[in-house]
């Protein structure tokens, strides 16, 4: 498995998930099998909702046949209403039928939130992350 595989599969799934959408997760491990994904992820820094913009307008999101969010909050953290808002605007965005999220308690000691985004496209152009 390559490293960058590695990384996503840590992204989407170290920590316990503390809330979960009603989806909840596609079988993200066959999705990196087929190579027709991208993965990206806030810096951190950025508002959440320029960050769902700035997502929206990437056609690889759009043309997306599923999408997967995952909010990561550092261990012990509890006031996500925000966060989780802007979760279920961007669910609503992107076609709430093909886009789920989730909450991850980041028990590695991540010290902000951060967001994940893995769109997949059966047909897509392959990874472009």
């Amino acid at each position: 498995m390559s490293e960058e595989k590695k990384d996503i599969l840590n992204f989407f799934f170290d920590g316990d998930i503390i809330i979960a959408g009603a989806q909840g997760y596609t079988n993200i491990s066959k999705v990196l099998e087929t190579g027709n994904y991208r993965f990206s992820i806030n810096d951190c820094d950025s508002d959440l909702n320029v960050f769902f913009m700035h997502a929206l307008l990437n056609p690889s999101a759009r043309l997306a046949s599923t999408i997967n969010m995952v909010l990561r909050i550092p261990y012990g953290k509890r006031d996500i209403q925000k966060e989780l808002y802007q979760l279920i605007q961007a669910q609503k965005m992107f076609d709430s039928d093909k886009c789920s999220w989730s909450v991850i308690e980041d028990i590695y000691n991540l010290t902000k939130m951060q967001v994940g985004l893995l769109a997949y496209s059966p047909a897509g152009s392959g990874n472009e992350s």
